[in-house]
């Protein structure tokens, strides 16, 4: 534990104690692993509905257009909007961690 100096509303100076522990905790944990199968799911889990809608909903556009786009022979679209889905993916699991409430 950390004490650092800390200043309030009414300009009066505390101290508080900051964990400096680097180890996740078990709602990291299962937040991002879920993020990681379900892009959305870790967001869901934080109560950030909106946010998990967008980003599932994110992941599974670029899926479509990815599975279009290799049907018909463009290559290149399909390998950029596969690397745009594996982005949605790793950013909605390294959120979902950000945002974990405890």
């Amino acid at each position: 534990m950390t004490t650092v100096p800390a200043i309030n509303c009414n300009n009066n100076i505390s101290m508080k104690r900051y964990s400096t522990s680097t180890k996740p905790t078990p709602k990291q944990v299962v937040t991002a692993t879920a993020s990681a199968f379900i892009p959305g799911l870790g967001q869901v889990i934080n109560n950030e509905w909106g946010k998990g809608a967008l980003f599932f909903g994110g992941a599974l556009a670029a899926g479509l257009l990815n599975k279009s786009c290799g049907k018909r022979g463009a290559t290149a679209a399909a390998i950029l909007f596969g690397i745009g889905q594996a982005a949605i993916r790793a950013y909605s699991a390294a959120d979902a961690v950000l945002n974990s409430r405890y």
